[in-house]
């Protein structure tokens, strides 16, 4: 939200020293993201007089013009704008000036230049270069009474400060999207007695016509979405120029001027936070072929088959969850979020329909995000607007229609509201209050503090004070509200310090949060990063990742389209940043994240979505590096964490060899990201029961070729919770050796139906022995085309606890291997 000052001024005084009200503002109502001091950026334009005029005598295209500004002496500039006359007053860059438009971006510098053999000292601005408008054309025509030699500024009334505050900080405070609001909480946090224009709490004109000539007819067939809608026909529209004030007031608050209907419409939303709309009177009914004589206006319900063309040029495909403003047969606006163009008002508009109503939030919010779109209308009605103000506000778009455009009333106001909001009171406990603020602050003071931000005092007792809240105050419904205001007007600073009475004692820190802070750890120093992303993603996201849209729960109301649904792995968005790395030229990288992935039919017992903590990881080398198959790499940073965190007997099943049906639901969804003959299910033992921990393997082909990764690409994702299981599991212990260990690598031949982790088992089996300690790590598997066979690499690493192990004691060991898989077809390799 932009707060001009001077703005803010006209209703309440402000600090001399601007660094005081950003204080004010930053303590007291919201964060400040910046402020603009605009007399910086038109500093060196002032108001110039063309006095002479002559063609180029070297360029068809140019002209040479002689202005002054106020010296004796006159200045020669070259234009490509060969309209202007003499007498004509413009807005010229000194030379060394900054054209505004530039001024936040490359800052472009004004200096005289030759231009085809005549000198050019400074620049005559378009609206474009001043930043004003989108004409590029022709030179921006000041005013025939605009003041010779005046700064620009000044003149234009953009000699001012723009305080942007975040619209965070606001939320639910729909009267603070208004310079009036804003006003209202500078003049209380100064302790002024802030007074609301007479026009805002009620209407100051007469809004009966002198003669009802032209008929509008309003059905609200959606009472419980609108909860008031106010309109009325003026006539007689003349599209004057907008005065000065009202463009300069339009510009400074970030909204380029239009025709002075539109401006004063876009004037009254941005000082009281109520949007108005305009609609053409004879377009409504030309678009209406049933309805004749009459502008019929419906409000209701969408059909789901109905589009609307908007006024950005976009066309909206509706639903049934969107309220509209139609005619008798189609929509003409989508409620208080954006027109429709086919009763949009031009230069032709003789007569105009003002609409101001009140719309439910909620709807609203979910018909701006469903259909994406987010305009100054909607994010004021989402933060709620008071319907009491609807007709005080049309009142006074009436009031300057008539002023500034000749307006004439054409019909009786319409006013459909049902329900009239009844006005709320609430009683202050005053001693309560004391206490849960922490202050000592007298009844005095609380009336003086509400009071300035215009509560009304109805009674006050020795120990209650009861108030009428504001109508624009539609975020107050209980005590606490108000204790809220007082405190935030009063300052938090005046609560004094004081140390908590309650002993504290310290908490163990769960075992959850001191895996993730280990892992961390671990894969930080191997040199991966870690990522943080949305748990939000889409279906064309989830397809390409091979992953089933389905599986997902679905947001009601998400931010965009794009995160619509609630991730069923966090390997998918690893993906999809891999994605990004890859297309920017980084060649070999490992990432993870640690987070939380929601699936359909993943419940708990209190039939609430399942939320686990799991670690995801991917790696990648487009130079291929590092031999074998990818799988193995990924396997390696698995170890790694594994063994750091002293977690054994760990169990690998290849993924077509494991029972499919029996895995966990988000296993079978994050499958399909990986090639199933090289991916493993990661297992372990808890007593009787075998827990599965993850899938690990290498990604996709037609994943790798949906996203353009490397075709070396692997990862796994790991269930955090069952991992903390397994690894506080009671394992029988075994002393390490302290001899050294000797390893082998030994290819053993061995025929399909045989897999990896039966042979891992058998070789387990052999070579255990209490004095044993074994490492046995797979290097590779690989199987020439259409072989029976499979030939599996295993470096095997053996230590005896009470001596050093040779050559022959290996040999010895390797022989009875080979006996015992006579037996099974299973031959090693020499």
């Amino acid at each position: 939200m932009r707060l001009p000052l001077n703005s803010a001024r006209k209703y309440t005084e402000l600090p001399k020293v601007l660094e005081e009200t950003i204080e004010i503002i930053e303590n007291k109502i919201g964060e400040v993201e910046n402020y603009k001091d605009l007399k910086k950026k038109y500093k060196g334009i002032v108001i110039a007089q063309i006095k002479e005029k002559k063609e180029h005598p070297n360029a068809d295209k140019l002209a040479v013009y002689k202005v002054t500004t106020g010296e004796e002496e006159l200045i020669q500039v070259v234009a490509g704008d060969k309209t202007l006359e003499v007498g004509d007053k413009v807005a010229y860059i000194i030379p060394g000036g900054i054209v505004p438009s530039t001024y936040e971006t490359e800052s472009f510098e004004i200096k005289s230049v030759e231009l085809r053999g005549e000198m050019s000292n400074g620049m005559m601005c378009s609206e474009k270069e001043l930043d004003i408008g989108s004409n590029h054309e022709r030179v921006f025509k000041l005013p025939k009474d605009a003041p010779v030699a005046e700064s620009f500024a000044k003149y234009y009334q953009l000699d001012d400060t723009v305080v942007e505050i975040e619209n965070k900080a606001l939320t639910n405070r729909g009267d603070l999207f208004g310079i009036l609001g804003l006003s209202r909480e500078l003049a209380g946090a100064q302790g002024i007695r802030f007074e609301s224009p007479n026009w805002y709490k009620e209407p100051q004109i007469n809004l009966e016509p002198e003669e009802v000539c032209l008929n509008i007819d309003v059905d609200n067939q959606a009472e419980s979405l609108c909860p008031r809608y106010n309109a009325i026909v003026m006539t007689d529209i003349e599209f004057n120029e907008s005065p000065i004030w009202l463009k300069s007031t339009l510009l400074k608050c970030g909204i380029k001027p239009i025709n002075v209907i539109v401006d004063i419409t876009n004037y009254l939303m941005y000082l009281t936070g109520q949007p108005l709309h305009a609609f053409d009177y004879d377009k409504v009914i030309s678009t209406d072929t049933e309805q004749a004589d009459m502008a019929h206006v419906v409000i209701r319900i969408a059909d789901p088959e109905e589009s609307i063309h908007g006024i950005d040029g976009k066309v909206y495909e509706l639903t049934d969850r969107n309220l509209v403003i139609a005619n008798s047969q189609n929509p003409i606006a989508l409620a208080g979020v954006i027109g429709g163009v086919d009763t949009e008002i031009d230069e032709n508009t003789k007569s105009i329909i003002i609409e101001s109503a009140n719309f439910d939030r909620y709807n609203l919010r979910r018909t701006s995000m469903d259909l994406g779109i987010v305009t100054e209308a909607s994010t004021r009605f989402t933060r709620s607007q008071s319907p009491e103000l609807c007709l005080n506000i049309l009142s006074k778009g009436v009031e300057l229609i008539s002023e500034l455009a000749g307006g004439k009333i054409a019909s009786t106001v319409i006013d459909s509201y049902p329900a009239p909001q009844k006005p709320t009171k609430v009683s202050l406990n005053i001693a309560k209050l004391k206490e849960r603020l922490g202050i000592d602050i007298s009844k005095e003071e609380i009336t003086e503090v509400l009071e300035s931000i215009e509560y009304q005092i109805i009674e006050t007792s020795e120990k209650y004070i009861t108030v009428q809240i504001p109508v624009f105050r539609q975020d107050i419904e209980i005590e606490e509200d108000v204790y809220e205001d007082i405190i935030r007007i009063y300052g938090y600073d005046e609560i004094p310090p004081k140390l908590p009475l309650k002993e504290i004692h310290t908490n163990k820190k769960p075992d959850i949060l001191s895996l993730k802070l280990k892992i961390r750890e671990i894969l930080s120093n191997s040199g991966c990063n870690e990522l943080i992303s949305y748990s939000f993603t889409n279906v064309d996201s989830l397809k390409a990742v091979n992953q089933d849209p389905n599986s997902c729960f679905k947001i009601k109301n998400p931010l965009s389209k794009d995160l619509e649904l609630m991730r069923p792995s966090i390997l998918s968005n690893l993906l999809e940043k891999a994605k990004l790395n890859t297309q920017q030229g980084i060649e070999t990288y490992a990432i993870y994240e640690i987070g939380i992935s929601h699936q359909k039919d993943s419940l708990n017992q209190n039939n609430l979505p399942l939320e686990e903590w799991k670690l995801s990881f991917l790696f990648t080398d487009s130079n291929r590096l590092i031999d074998g198959n990818p799988y193995y790499q990924a396997k390696r940073y698995l170890e790694k964490v594994l063994n750091t965190l002293k977690v054994r007997d760990i169990e690998y099943t290849l993924l077509p060899d494991d029972n499919f049906e029996a895995l966990p639901q988000w296993i079978k969804t994050i499958s399909g990201s990986f090639e199933p003959n090289s991916t493993a299910i990661i297992s372990a033992q808890v007593g009787d029961s075998k827990v599965v921990l993850g899938i690990l393997g290498e990604i996709n082909l037609q994943v790798k070729h949906n996203l353009g990764l490397n075709s070396f690409t692997s990862g796994f994702e790991i269930n955090l919770e069952q991992l903390n299981l397994v690894k506080n599991r009671r394992l029988r212990h075994k002393s390490d050796s302290h001899f050294p260990y000797i390893t082998q690598d030994i290819c053993f031949v061995v025929p399909d139906r045989v897999t990896y982790g039966e042979l891992y088992k058998k070789i387990l089996d052999i070579v255990a022995d209490k004095n044993i300690r074994s490492e046995i790590e797979c290097i590779d598997i690989y199987k020439e085309e259409d072989s029976k066979n499979r030939n599996i690499t295993l470096r095997i690493s053996l230590s005896n606890i009470n001596k050093t192990l040779k050559d022959n004691d290996f040999q010895k060991i390797r022989e009875k291997i080979e006996k015992k898989f006579s037996n099974l077809n299973i031959t090693i390799k020499a």
